[in-house]
């Protein structure tokens, strides 16, 4: 295609970018609206005529992108190029461009080209993680190089059952493969002990590390080990189903089984039930019961008799707040033991639990008036009424709703505040109603609340989704004893990280507890003395924990704008720059330098940067949709191959293809668009 002469004229595209832009878009069409034939996949000369040569960055755009539509496998089968099956630097291409694992193209490699490490390596760094194992596509000599086979396996567990038979004897290999490196990878997808030969089911070690990381491959392994307590348990607090795969014996073990997690008995999201496969004995036993029964209220309905009269037992079932509890409890309130709602305690407990359970009460006991009162104060709200024994009850029981109406009545609160006089009803306020307004806290009684039973209570209290719970809040502000006491301080920083904000500036100055406390949350580096935002030690740690973030988020992301508070010294350092722009991001004194935004670029091409956008830029950096019309772009918006590849960079990452796209398609002349055929426009336009 003819370009003609300005003083602006771009350099030389290496491919015609309107006509990868057709084929690209025709290949993420749900719709189909786009018919491809052969010529389409060919390249046109500079007059615009056209080639017989294929063009291969069609190919390499599509291998950069997410997934295609559908049949959009067979359209590339149907037009690959018979001369690119063994071209391996073609194919180097597609490893080196590949985000998002296409088969169809080790599905065509020739041989050749499967048999070469290089390529395979490449492949394996690119997207060995992805959820189906890469080495079943490699022949048998790549899957015996031990290199290669340790790389997919760290990737990918998976990976081990392609590996050769002497590798799957390999300790090193095994133990990688055991290990996962991403989230997704734990609990069952990981299966690698399937795999591994039989003389590692016998491993103490492997056992160990392969169940706290898959708590499924408990079933893999010698009797010996199923039998072993320490094994099982680490299996269980990995994946609670795995409690099926432990021996009988342990399953009869009482204190084994109070030894376990709660959790094993939740009834929400899973077929499977701990509490079925427990022996005889334990089924009936009261402790086991009574902490099975808070997480499955079903199982109250097959109790003997004698613990369905339990009024500890009627207790705990009225605890579940599982989305089958909603059906299951009304049921259990109305048909329990007489024993269970004569006991006046229990009922204010039934109707802390939901005042609708009144009327499943006899009538002798609605008509009571201790009942009356309780039920009565809490219809109303008039909860400051309540002794600091009924609210106690009340407290072990609310709702959500109930603790939102604690928030927006000061007055009301404070007043029931005041009421509270012993350690228990501290105890029950910082747990239940931890996440008030910090202030609200100053109407308890301050011995009280420095009790070491109430502080413990208080650092153990549920944390409203990342933070911490006011109330922790205002001890660190008001209870100065705790200073004292640095193993408080260490497991206040183990569990609410960002509680560093508000302790004296010694603690802020303190590399340990800084330690503590970034390995936990990065963010609160920023509250850390000026001094350890210099120290090269705590920015090592400050990094480890930003790339142990990238690895366990769904976006991988770098989130580095928390280095903008690190020392001047570490920010205008061009070697930790260097370093910063290999994990996708960019410093802020470096926003202009190009090869640290080349650099970051192409490990994430969304990192950020300053205004120095050019050609080579525009080919890695997708202009957000929302950009378009900002003044730094106008040379690349205004430019049409530039822009045409910015349609390219759209839809290799659009998820609503029309949607996403449309803005860098209205930026292109329309007369771009109908004289290079590219045919999308009716697509555009019949949508809008």
């Amino acid at each position: 295609m003819e370009k003609t002469d300005n003083e602006n004229k771009s350099p030389l595209i290496e491919f015609n970018v309107e006509r990868v832009a057709k084929v690209l878009f025709a290949l993420k069409d749900e719709d189909d609206l786009l018919h491809l034939q052969e010529d389409d996949f060919k390249l046109l000369d500079r007059e615009g005529n056209l080639t017989s040569n294929y063009d291969e960055n069609i190919f390499i755009q599509f291998a950069k992108g997410g997934a295609g539509g559908f049949g959009s496998n067979e359209l590339i089968r149907q037009f690959f190029p018979e001369e690119f099956k063994d071209n391996l630097s073609f194919f180097m291409k597609i490893a080196e461009s590949m985000s998002d694992f296409k088969e169809v193209f080790l599905e065509l490699a020739t041989e050749k080209i499967l048999n070469s490490k290089n390529f395979a390596k490449a492949i394996i760094q690119n997207c060995g993680s992805h959820y189906e194992p890469v080495l079943k596509y490699f022949p048998k000599e790549i899957c015996k190089n031990k290199d290669i086979v340790l790389s997919a396996v760290e990737k990918n567990g998976n990976n081990l059952k392609y590996a050769s038979d002497e590798l799957k004897k390999d300790r090193e290999v095994v133990l990688a493969a055991i290990v996962p490196v991403l989230p997704f990878e734990a609990s069952t997808a990981n299966e690698a002990m399937k795999y591994a030969d039989k003389s590692f089911l016998s491993d103490f070690e492997i056992a160990r590390v392969a169940v706290a990381s898959s708590g499924n491959s408990l079933q893999y392994f010698a009797d010996k080990f199923r039998k072993d307590k320490e094994i099982v348990s680490i299996a269980v607090n990995n994946l609670p189903d795995a409690l099926e795969f432990a021996d009988k014996s342990l399953l009869s073990d009482k204190d084994f089984i109070l030894s376990l997690p709660n959790k094993i008995y939740r009834s929400d999201g899973s077929s499977f039930r701990a509490f079925s496969i427990l022996g005889d004995k334990l089924k009936k036993d009261h402790d086991i019961v009574t902490k099975a029964i808070a997480m499955d209220c079903n199982l109250y309905q097959d109790l003997p008799k004698n613990l369905k009269e339990d009024l500890l037992i009627f207790t705990e079932a009225l605890k579940d707040t599982s989305f089958a509890s909603r059906k299951s409890l009304p049921l259990m309130v109305e048909n329990a033991p007489s024993i269970i709602t004569q006991d006046i305690d229990t009922c204010k407990k039934i109707i802390s639990k939901d005042l609708s359970f009144f009327e499943y009460l006899p009538k002798s006991i609605q008509s009571n008036k201790q009942i009356i009162s309780f039920w009565s104060k809490l219809e109303s709200k008039n909860y400051s009424d309540l002794d600091e024994k009924d609210l106690i009850i009340f407290l072990s029981f609310i709702s959500r709703d109930q603790k939102r109406w604690f928030e927006k009545n000061d007055e009301t609160t404070a007043q029931t505040l005041l009421k509270i006089n012993t350690i228990e009803g501290v105890k029950s306020i910082v747990t239940y109603l931890g996440d008030l307004e910090s202030d609200m806290f100053q109407n308890l009684d301050v011995k009280l609340l420095a009790n070491e039973e109430v502080l413990n209570t208080a650092v153990n209290a549920k944390a409203t989704y990342n933070n911490a719970p006011s109330i922790m809040e205002h001890i660190v502000l008001t209870i100065p004893e705790i200073y004292e006491n640095r193993e408080y301080i260490e497991k206040v920083l183990i569990k609410y990280p960002k509680l560093m904000e508000f302790l004296p500036d010694n603690f802020k100055n303190d590399k340990v507890l800084a330690e503590i406390a970034i390995k936990q949350d990065y963010s609160c580096f920023k509250h850390l003395s000026e001094g350890l935002k210099d120290d090269d030690q705590i920015i090592n740690c400050l990094v480890l924990a930003l790339l142990q973030y990238k690895s366990e988020s769904s976006d991988n992301s770098f989130n580095g704008d928390i280095l903008e508070f690190a020392s001047n010294r570490i920010k205008e350092n061009i070697e930790f720059a260097e370093k910063m722009s290999n994990y996708g991001y960019v410093m802020k004194e470096f926003k202009n330098d190009k090869n640290i935004v080349m650099n970051a670029l192409e490990h994430n091409p969304y990192a950020e940067f300053g205004d120095i956008w050019d050609f080579d830029i525009a080919q890695i950096a997708n202009i957000s949709r929302y950009d378009l019309d900002n003044d730094n772009v106008k040379h690349i918006v205004n430019n049409e191959e530039m822009m045409g590849m910015q349609l390219i960079l759209a839809i290799n990452s659009s998820s609503y293809l029309v949607e996403d796209t449309k803005p860098y398609f209205d930026k292109l002349n329309y007369d771009w668009i109908t004289d290079n055929n590219i045919g999308v426009e009716e697509e555009y336009y019949d949508n809008y």
